[in-house]
């Protein structure tokens, strides 16, 4: 079976007023002109990370069982480190920069991204930097974010929330109760339920944001070398999709109440999560 796959739709120079209103409709639309100006744009590369922030320790994902779509083991390296694993010859390790604060983690590069006027007050941001890295099917359960795609390109692959029953997603008492089951570099695929998802596509050039609504099943795939920043707030939306609602509440209960302490007692023990 063919899947038909649709073009996120694009907006130049948003108003704050526009982006309200994107919010509230609950649909993506890739954005330009909120990161105008960002010295980050013109400054980061990975010598720049390396002279600027390279001496501060940063959570690293590793997938020791050769998937971007398994699970992960998490360390803490420092972030010179991380660029020479990078940087090194042959296949890229398997290992990604992933949704670090920049304000914990790496102080020294917040002014290189301001944070755009429609974003609302408060909102917290992460960076992802890798190669050839991916983040599997996934959805936030309490945020609406904003990608703004710093250097590289990045393709992302959306699906709407009404959707999420034909993504095979976790149960909702597992850790990863937020992200789908499905391997997506499975050439049999789409395999079952997938079959029937209608997935929108993008790929995002340095300067271009993405708006990921709230709900919104989203996987990322870097090409090549790829440096992103991700704000994200809370949203106002938050029972607007009545089933995922009820399954996004359980799910985060149950990993901040359970799930995190069992993983903080294993990171305390033996240093990685």
């Amino acid at each position: 079976m063919t899947i038909i796959s649709y073009d996120v739709p694009v907006l130049d120079d948003p108003t704050s007023g526009e982006f309200e209103d994107l919010v509230r409709n609950g649909r993506p639309v890739v954005l330009r002109g909120p990161t105008s100006g960002w010295p980050a744009i013109e400054n980061w590369t990975l010598d720049y990370l390396r002279k600027t922030a390279g001496h501060r320790t940063v959570p690293i994902e590793f997938y020791p069982d050769g998937s971007w779509y398994g699970n992960w083991t998490t360390a803490q390296l420092r972030l010179d480190r991380y660029i020479d694993l990078l940087e090194s010859p042959g296949d890229p390790e398997m290992c990604y920069l992933a949704q670090a604060k920049v304000d914990e983690c790496l102080p020294e590069l917040v002014d290189d991204i301001p944070v755009p006027a429609m974003v609302p007050e408060g909102a917290g941001a992460g960076i992802f930097l890798g190669r050839d890295s991916i983040t599997a099917c996934h959805y936030h359960s309490r945020d609406e974010a904003l990608l703004c795609q710093i250097g590289g390109r990045k393709k992302v692959t959306l699906y709407a929330p009404e959707d999420y029953r034909n993504l095979s997603y976790a149960h909702p008492f597992s850790y990863r109760y937020n992200f789908s089951n499905v391997d997506f570099s499975d050439e049999q695929q789409p395999a079952g339920p997938l079959r029937r998802a209608q997935p929108y596509e993008c790929v995002l050039e340095a300067g271009d944001c993405l708006f990921i609504p709230l709900y919104w099943s989203h996987l990322t795939e870097n090409q090549d070398l790829s440096m992103s920043v991700t704000f994200f707030w809370r949203s106002d939306n938050t029972w607007s999709s009545l089933p995922l609602a009820v399954r996004s509440q359980v799910g985060f209960w149950f990993r901040s109440q359970v799930s995190s302490r069992i993983v903080g007692g294993v990171h305390k023990v033996f240093g990685y999560t």
